[in-house]
């Protein structure tokens, strides 16, 4: 069948309209006659019309969550002029263009092909998958598209909101947290501050991410506070509030101690020193107003108890207890060091928890210093008036002396 005669170069045919034709395999050629009348004809060129679309396309399952370099693959058939390619596709839910993954132009199996999907640029989100297998004359079919395809390559944020301190009874922790593929959970964890030894709390699995921290489960001290959160790509981030400290129970005597500092063994004088021991730091200004922990000029009362003498503390003035001892009977020395009463100067400092009184010179009373024979164990109630560094009460339990039996004073 004639399709055109052109005369002039360049030669060309464009009426050739393949609609008009059955699909199959046809010859084509290309007669030229020079101006002689002479003829040539050229060797036949064989082409297939091809109207009909691939017969599938397919596109394996990758997953739910996506990240890095990720390898799609699928099939795509083609009866009539086979395969050319096959591209993997993404939009972003909800949106209408698509744009090419990857793409494979060489069959790997039976119909078979994959191309590697670089992640990394897309943007975090839930994406649409399909595959597009175009045959050779340029028909295309796309595969089933697939949806709910999380892309997350990006840590999530997570921001633990300070609870404050102290933190006492149930506490409620609050944290945000977010990620372009979805969060999966948010973990509250505990640590004693700074060991870096995590416990859980709770963990909550959706928005907003809150946690019930029933602090009367742990001993009072610092702790480390944090928020873990953790992306449906198992990626995590975390947020540290550090040294909260937990208080529930007041503070309350542990020890008392002294030490024989002076000239003479047995005998309360200048140089000796007994130590008040707390469960956690006493603020000083609940002892004695104004105090700020440092050394301070106070005084030192001894009364005769028998076998069993008293001693109490009071300002420099001596007019004013200081809240050391509940009561002025309430420190008790197990043996006779007076014989009356006695009054010496001291100076008191506060070190960590404890509260050291050193004796000084005597202000009244030194006939009546007495001293003490063999040993015995003091006991000591501390006041309730003194006060933790939350304004805590503390107990009034008795301590009684640790520690090996000694001459004391």
């Amino acid at each position: 069948n004639l399709c055109a005669v052109d005369t002039a170069a360049p030669f060309e045919c464009t009426g050739f309209d393949t609609t008009a034709r059955a699909e199959g395999l046809y010859d084509l050629q290309a007669i030229v006659e020079d101006n002689a009348g002479l003829i040539t004809t050229s060797a036949a060129t064989t082409i297939r019309i091809d109207r009909t679309v691939p017969s599938a396309a397919t596109l394996i399952n990758p997953g739910a969550s996506l990240q890095g370099s990720v390898t799609l693959s699928g099939t795509a058939t083609d009866a009539a002029s086979g395969i050319q390619s096959w591209t993997a596709q993404y939009r972003l839910t909800g949106t209408t263009p698509w744009l090419d993954a990857c793409t494979d132009t060489t069959v790997t199996g039976p119909s078979s092909y994959s191309c590697a999907w670089a992640t990394t640029p897309v943007a975090d989100g839930v994406y649409e998958l399909r595959a597009v297998g175009v045959d050779v004359a340029g028909n295309q079919t796309a595969a089933t598209t697939q949806t709910n395809k999380r892309v997350d390559n990006v840590v999530p944020t997570v921001a633990l909101t300070d609870p404050g301190t102290p933190l006492t009874g149930t506490v409620t922790l609050d944290a945000t947290a977010s990620d372009g593929g979805g969060i999966a959970s948010v973990a509250f964890e505990r640590s004693p501050a700074g060991a870096g030894t995590w416990t859980n709390i709770c963990t909550d699995y959706s928005a907003p991410y809150t946690c019930s921290f029933p602090t009367t489960g742990v001993a009072d001290a610092s702790y480390d506070l944090r928020a873990v959160a953790s992306d449906n790509a198992a990626r995590t981030a975390s947020s540290v509030v550090a040294s909260r400290w937990i208080e529930n129970v007041g503070p309350f005597g542990v020890d008392v101690q002294t030490t024989s500092g002076g000239a003479i063994v047995g005998r309360t004088d200048a140089g000796d020193t007994i130590s008040l021991t707390y469960s956690e730091p006493i603020a000083p200004a609940s002892v004695l107003a104004g105090w700020d922990g440092t050394a301070t000029a106070m005084r030192v009362y001894l009364s005769q108890a028998g076998n069993n003498d008293r001693m109490d503390f009071r300002d420099a003035a001596g007019t004013t207890r200081l809240n050391l001892v509940l009561s002025a009977t309430d420190l008790t020395l197990a043996r006779n060091y007076v014989t009356g009463a006695v009054v010496l100067n001291g100076t008191m400092v506060l070190n960590g928890n404890t509260i050291t009184v050193t004796f000084g010179t005597v202000v009244s009373g030194a006939p009546s210093l007495a001293t003490a024979t063999g040993t015995g164990a003091l006991t000591w109630r501390p006041s309730a008036s003194a006060q933790d560094m939350f304004g805590k009460a503390s107990t009034t339990t008795q301590v009684t002396e640790g520690g090996t039996a000694d001459a004391d004073f």
